[in-house]
């Protein structure tokens, strides 16, 4: 609201005393009062004269007021009281001296600041989700300060049931403010809490960088903008944020965060472990690039290997047809120069041989082809080590037959370094133990065979040295999960602190009990399990108490029992709190009696 220093006309309420303005929005005026009751400040909004002849807006007064008396909550304002007075309709409600989250956005807000009323700001969401009410105009300027400096969410005059669909005003535009309007607000489809949700993710970019991300010439483009935009990019110095801010702001609710209190563990945890978030954002980013990088280096190994099979894949084929056709043709009769009669061993008998220096020379020129087609010892009985072993069976000193063993020792020497290189050391060390089968005093063996050793060695350092960096980032991950236990615990501890300081009888009011049930519902999210957190709701029941019964000695009946209901809804099987009702009940009923008792008493 603009600020207003005229103060020459004040209005006056029953029950209160205007003492100054405050200010002035579309709809209202407000001003600084004093409930005279009870002695206490409060801000008086009275919409303005001119309104009155809309039932509408009458309509929004008692709203916010029914929805506000329903929402009791430490970051949602407090409304005392509605009514009319001399035709002008009023609210009393909770006076918040800090000013509104614009004003502080214009002066610059620090992150750790930002966050924290973000998270006071979705509980207070998440409350108000939970009890079935969604705000729908979730802005700065609705985002007030106490005393204390909370934040608190305020105006409820448009908030409507979960289940109540989208409301429209009286010429068909959506309510709500532009600027701030989820992309199913915008096109007036039913909203829930996600929506709100949304509203405050755009509220979270503009405390961040001082701006809204969409702008335009009328409600209609900005409502474009939500729906087809892209969601905007924080400055490089806040890009840690842009993940939280991208799920708030995601067009498809189902894509955002599901819940106020989920925003509030993320924004939770972004606080208590500031940079080391980041850092294990860094880290896990880190990793797993690495093991991508691992994958794509094996990957053209296989490939290649994958390759290399497919020309063998092929020949095998093609052999096998070529062998089908051939034993078709030769059993007809059909193949030139061979009769059906013909020997079955072609490979060890050529056709026409009679002499063993034609089989030997027709086994050395099959082996010699094999070499070629890299059929080395496979496949079984029709491959170059088999041809020339059977030479060597017939002439061991046959000099062509030696050369082709070692040909072959060779080519399978050359397989096992390939593999070597690749650091496939099982299939070289086979591949060795073949050629040594074939030709143990091969030169090229022991070269080899020794590079497969420095190979083992290397390869069982670097698996050391893999163990040791995996174990110290076990260590590292630990240490880092036990600093981060000991700061959650600290700050655990530092919560329960502050509550039980809040509680203390000889200083306490009902601001100091509602400010321990907020820092409880903290401590409750971080340590649900914690006995000590979970020593609080009796503790803050039994203050509620106190103040109750101190009410009741002043036969404040009314406050007394609002007191008892408050920390009733905090622990519903209290028995001081309900001992308590009781006892007000009585003392009402006792009053109410007095003055029959005096009448008869005059006979």
């Amino acid at each position: 609201m603009a600020g207003v220093e005229n103060n020459a006309e004040l209005p006056e309420i029953p029950g209160f005393r205007t003492i100054r303005t405050l200010g002035r929005g579309g709809m209202a005026q407000v001003y600084l009062a004093l409930q005279e009751s009870i002695d206490r400040e409060v801000a008086i909004k009275v919409m303005l004269s001119a309104l009155n002849i809309d039932d509408s807006f009458s309509e929004r007064f008692l709203r916010e007021a029914r929805i506000s008396a329903k929402l009791s909550h430490p970051n949602i304002v407090s409304v005392y009281d509605v009514g009319v007075a001399d035709g002008m309709h009023y609210l009393a409600m909770e006076y918040l001296p800090g000013g509104d989250l614009k004003d502080r956005i214009r002066k610059g807000l620090a992150v750790k600041d930002a966050l924290r009323i973000m998270r006071e700001i979705a509980g207070a969401l998440d409350f108000a989700h939970h009890k079935g009410f969604v705000h729908r105009d979730i802005k700065p300027e609705n985002i007030l300060f106490s005393q204390t400096g909370a934040a608190v969410l305020s105006d409820f005059g448009i908030a409507r049931a979960a289940d109540g669909g989208t409301h429209l005003t009286a010429t068909g535009s959506i309510v709500g403010t532009p600027h701030y309007m989820s992309p199913e607000q915008a096109q007036g489809k039913p909203v829930d809490g996600r929506s709100d949700l949304y509203s405050l993710g755009i509220v979270f970019y503009q405390t961040l960088t001082g701006k809204i991300p969409y702008e335009g010439d009328s409600a209609l483009s900005i409502g474009i903008k939500h729906i087809r935009d892209p969601i905007p990019e924080l400055p490089q110095g806040l890009a840690a944020y842009q993940p939280f801010l991208e799920r708030l702001l995601a067009k498809d609710p189902d894509a955002r965060w599901q819940s106020g209190a989920d925003v509030v563990r993320a924004l939770e945890i972004m606080e208590i472990e500031g940079e080391e978030v980041g850092s294990a954002t860094i880290a896990a980013t880190i990793i797993s690039s690495e093991s991508v990088g691992a994958k794509t280096e094996l990957l053209p190994s296989g490939e290649q290997r994958a390759r290399s099979r497919v020309p063998l894949a092929m020949l095998a084929v093609v052999a096998v047809v070529a062998a089908a056709i051939g034993g078709y043709l030769y059993l007809r009769g059909s193949l030139p120069g061979v009769s059906a009669q013909a020997p079955a061993s072609v490979a060890t008998n050529p056709p026409g041989a009679s002499s063993q220096s034609a089989r030997i020379d027709a086994l050395i020129a099959g082996g010699q082809k094999d070499i070629q087609a890299k059929h080395y010892m496979t496949p079984s009985d029709d491959n170059a080590y088999d041809k020339f072993r059977a030479v060597l069976s017939l002439d061991s000193a046959n000099p062509r037959a030696l050369s082709g063993m070692r040909a072959i020792a060779n080519a399978l020497i050359t397989r096992a370094r390939n593999d070597i290189r690749h650091k496939h050391l099982d299939a070289a060390a086979a591949e060795l133990a073949r050629s040594r089968q074939i030709d143990q005093k091969n030169p090229e063996l022991a070269v080899a065979e020794a590079e497969l050793a420095d190979s083992r060695k290397q390869a069982g350092a670097s698996r050391k040295a893999e163990q040791l960096v995996q174990s110290r980032r076990a260590d590292q991950v630990r240490r880092q999960a036990e600093q981060r236990a000991a700061k959650r615990q600290a700050k655990i501890n530092h919560l329960v602190d502050e509550a039980t300081a809040d509680l203390d009888p000889q200083r306490l009011t009902e601001a100091r009990v509602l400010q321990a049930y907020s820092v409880y519902q903290s401590a409750h999210r971080l340590a649900p399990g914690d006995r000590s957190v979970n020593r609080l709701p009796e503790q803050i029941a039994d203050s509620y108490e106190i103040l109750a019964d101190d009410q009741r000695a002043a036969k404040n009946w009314v406050e007394a029992k609002r007191l008892v209901s408050a920390g009733l809804t905090i622990v519903p099987d209290h028995r001081g709190l309900r001992t308590l009702l009781s006892q007000i009940d009585a003392d009402q009923q006792a009053v109410s009696a007095a003055p029959a008792r005096r009448t008869f008493g005059g006979f």
